[in-house]
């Protein structure tokens, strides 16, 4: 005889909370952003390779000089500008906000359920915010590469203002940068802070 399925049984927390709730529009806005950062990373990436592989077919005997390298950098960077920080600065400000708004939730909840969908909102948000910092550091590193590459393209001859409008831009993203690693550590830190409360307050009500 088969046994009757159980219904009383307790479900794991992380399966009752993110994956059962619908999207709302500040989540998918991040997503779609820091997804459409990636694309064009990777699309530098791309873009960087078919560079080098050309220029290598071109040049006989086969080899790259240095210029050759920094063209395919320079190209393969040309992404991570102070416009693509402010977008994922953006991502970084719609999940803190979910976690201010939900936080109170978590804080002074009405029932059970108002409970568990705010769990899953801050843990979503968090989430979210920890893909941003990935997507921060490549920006970052895309920056970076990119005035290198500037600079040694440039080193032989005399094109300071190049170098300036450059280092101006790295120093910009950078900037943007530090002020999305402030907003996403608050997030996290947010996020900790609502499931430590929760414990504390199943802890309590079982004592």
């Amino acid at each position: 005889m088969a046994r009757p399925p159980v219904h009383d049984e307790p479900l794991d927390e992380e399966d009752e909370t993110v994956p059962s709730l619908p999207w709302q529009i500040p989540e998918i806005v991040s997503v779609v952003a820091l997804a459409s950062v990636g694309v064009l990373a990777l699309g530098g990436l791309v873009t960087g390779i078919a560079r080098v592989v050309t220029e290598t077919a071109s040049i006989f005997p086969p080899g790259l000089g240095s210029q050759e390298i920094w063209n395919a950098i320079q190209l393969g960077s040309l992404w991570a500008t102070p416009f693509i920080a402010v977008i994922i600065l953006g991502a970084l400000g719609l999940c803190w906000w979910q976690v201010q708004v939900w936080a109170q939730v978590v804080d002074v909840p009405e029932d059970e359920g108002d409970l568990s969908d705010a769990l899953g909102r801050v843990r979503r948000a968090s989430l979210i915010a920890r893909w941003a910092m990935v997507v921060l550091a490549l920006t970052a590193a895309g920056a970076m590469a990119g005035f290198v590459a500037d600079v040694g393209l440039n080193a032989s001859g005399p094109s300071w203002p190049i170098d300036v409008d450059e280092g101006a831009s790295l120093f910009a993203v950078l900037l943007l940068l530090s002020a999305a690693v402030l907003v996403g550590r608050q997030v996290l830190v947010r996020n900790g802070l609502s499931i430590l409360g929760v414990e504390e307050s199943t802890d309590a009500t079982t004592r």
